[in-house]
């Protein structure tokens, strides 16, 4: 956190490369942040950080709560050489993700959760190099190629999706003024519907700008991205699940509802003065 002429500038913590984070990279791109008199930098450390983007099942460090979340699931792509009439798992050997990563570990819960062990029921394909994994696919190894969604295919179309139990937050460290917090969480606001009512491609996505738009719109209506600001933003299964605790990282319910309950509609003039003048001598 940083003082400059009686404004605090905080440092967002925000990975490149990842949908989750969508949202934020938008409000980066656009200035929101200033727009609602709040000043944010980005940072490449968490220790230097007020705001964290994170994964839920990276753990939220110590001295942070959870303000929001971001998106609700971890999507997996199930890809076909051919239509299925009788789709099933059983008996199938499935291309997956490296073995002993979270990827993998999320494909195989899931598969468990079918009744489904891996060379009894199934035949995991897991040590075939990243770049290859597509093109063998399609020359005819495996049944059945099983990757993340948020790195689309270039020859393939997903048949179905896997919504695995992980979701995206922005956490705050819990010093935080509520009088700050009005600003940031007005920021995401109407950030968030400015986002949803025109998408754009973003340089925080490694991404070619047209698979970016196909990425959007195919996540867009899995109900990837979480389009509800409210208070409690992460479910208590998820809670225990991640931080062994039914409450996990969260300010106390009342606090949500009174900080939602004060989203500033309107930018006020001040607020405008601050965002011309930051844009001129940043």
């Amino acid at each position: 956190m940083q003082i400059l002429n009686k404004q605090i500038t905080y440092g967002l913590y925000l990975p490149k490369n990842s949908p989750h984070f969508w949202l934020l990279y938008y409000l980066t791109d656009k200035g929101y942040w200033d727009f609602y008199g709040t000043r944010v930098k980005i940072v490449d450390k968490l220790v230097k950080a007020d705001l964290i983007a994170v994964k839920a099942s990276e753990k939220i460090p110590p001295g942070y709560k959870i303000l929001i979340k971001l998106s609700n699931f971890e999507p997996y792509s199930i890809y076909l050489r051919n239509p299925a009439q009788n789709f099933s798992f059983k008996n199938k050997a499935i291309i997956l993700p490296s073995k002993g990563s979270k990827q993998y570990r999320d494909l195989v819960d899931f598969l468990s959760r079918q009744g489904l062990k891996p060379y009894k029921d199934y035949t995991p394909y897991f040590d075939l190099p990243e770049e290859i994994k597509e093109e063998a696919f399609m020359a005819g190894i495996g049944n059945l190629y099983i990757t993340s969604s948020l790195t689309p295919l270039k020859k393939l179309n997903p048949f179905a999706v896997i919504k695995a139990p992980d979701l995206a937050v922005l956490a705050v460290k819990d010093d935080i003024k509520f009088k700050e917090l009005q600003k940031i969480i007005s920021a995401l606001y109407h950030g968030q519907k400015a986002f949803y009512q025109n998408p754009e491609t973003t340089g925080f996505l490694s991404l070619a700008p047209a698979t970016q738009q196909k990425l959007f719109l195919f996540l867009n209506n899995e109900g990837f991205f979480s389009k509800n600001l409210s208070f409690n933003p992460v479910t208590v299964a998820l809670a225990q699940q991640y931080y062994n605790n039914p409450q996990g990282p969260f300010f106390p319910e009342s606090f949500y509802q009174k900080l939602f309950n004060q989203i500033r509609e309107k930018v006020s003039f001040t607020d405008l003065l601050l965002f011309v003048f930051n844009k001129i001598f940043s």
